[in-house]
């Protein structure tokens, strides 16, 4: 098929979708409401384990430029089941539906952030606006919405159009970047860096997900949403990483809460080990005897 035709044939898939869309993304807002209103990702039909998808943001950097600060996060694929609980995992294998085939995609990278700073991030196809650069170097503008959540939230999601009609696979995701701008002409640059554009104040690490493309007929889909960003709990990190230091052992359920404790500092931060220590470790026997 030629370009032209792929063309015609892709804005007559838009246009006969985007009433179909639309629908899903109310119904998808209106069961986040119901059912996940506080937890990021918002959406009930997320899986929330990170190991079970086939993309990941494996770190995020900041460069500082006229304009405010450049934030991208590097995009990597991983190895995950292709079967959980006797079923094809969508997060990792995609779909197959009347035998057609959608591999797992990421058409949508939506970020957890602050309300106040909603518009923060400039749009547009100059140099600040967003972008992605696939593995092989390519680079696509990236379309930008802001989304109110029913809890009071805001959410920036970025769309890969030109990347219609799935955006990021593993044929090009493996080293991308999904980039923006943070102006410093925003409300006094109130919200000029990652960590004042965050929700939680972090580097968002944990808190971006992925949404997977319209182009996944409904009802198998309803926008799938498949966690991409780092995990933030003791069970993720212990014994994964190794045991804790010599005569400290992973803490129990009744000592802070175990392995449920949130970490706020991720892999590479300067007090991530002490906080890992802090919040999931206990002193042994031997350690105690030592206090």
């Amino acid at each position: 098929m030629t370009l032209g035709l792929v063309s015609c044939a892709l804005v007559a898939l838009l246009l006969a979708a985007g009433t179909n869309a639309a629908k899903r993304e109310r119904m998808l807002q209106q069961t986040a409401g119901q059912s996940w209103a506080t937890t990021f990702p918002y959406y009930p039909m997320c899986d929330r384990d990170v190991d079970h998808n086939l993309l990941r943001i494996s770190s995020v950097s900041t460069t500082a430029t006229a304009a405010g600060q450049r934030v991208c996060y590097l995009v990597n694929t991983q190895d995950c089941p292709e079967t959980l609980n006797g079923k094809p995992n969508p997060c990792c294998v995609g779909w197959t539906i009347n035998g057609a085939s959608y591999p797992a995609n990421a058409y949508k990278f939506e970020i957890d952030i602050k309300p106040s700073c909603r518009n923060a991030a400039p749009g547009g196809t100059g140099v600040d606006g967003p972008k992605v650069t696939l593995a092989d170097g390519s680079v696509y503008k990236l379309d930008q919405t802001y989304q109110p959540i029913p809890n009071g939230g805001q959410t920036m999601r970025l769309m890969m159009a030109a990347l219609a009609p799935l955006g990021l696979t593993a044929a090009n995701a493996d080293g991308a970047e999904i980039c923006f701008t943070l102006s410093t002409k925003f409300n006094g640059g109130s919200c000029d860096t990652i960590e004042e554009f965050c929700a939680d104040g972090s580097k968002c690490l944990d808190r971006v997900t992925l949404i997977e493309s319209d182009k996944v007929p409904a009802p198998y889909s309803y926008h799938m949403c498949c966690p991409i960003g780092q995990p933030k709990y003791c069970n993720d990190y212990l014994p994964a990483t190794g045991s804790c230091d010599s005569n400290y052992i992973p803490g129990n359920d009744w000592w802070r809460n175990g392995a449920n404790a949130e970490i706020g500092s991720r892999p590479g931060d300067a007090g991530f080990a002490a906080e890992l220590k802090s919040k999931c470790c206990e002193p042994d026997c031997d350690g105690y005897a030592g206090q």
